[in-house]
């Protein structure tokens, strides 16, 4: 599991909407905007926002057999972090 802090309501908003615009991952969120999953690459991860905290998680529930855990992760916290940053 990966937590980020500090993550506000518009770098939230600005992290889904690249999210849905990039071609390569299909988002399913909740009606709330708060939690879903994320897939892409053979890769699902499961994501909760808390806009009361500013805290997001995210936690890996499915990838290939052949490809480790924290690479995965690891690809996944340096892209988060750069878009977080961005904004």
């Amino acid at each position: 599991m990966i937590t980020f802090s500090n993550v506000t309501p518009a770098k939230f908003a600005a992290l889904q909407k690249q999210l849905a615009d990039s071609h390569d991952a299909t988002m399913n969120i909740d009606p709330s905007g708060t939690t879903g999953t994320v897939t892409g690459h053979d890769v699902t991860v499961s994501i909760a926002y808390s806009g009361s905290t500013s805290v997001l998680t995210v936690m890996v529930t499915k990838h290939p057999f052949w490809y480790p855990l924290n690479a995965i992760e690891e690809g996944i916290s340096t892209s988060i972090n750069k878009a977080l940053e961005a904004e």
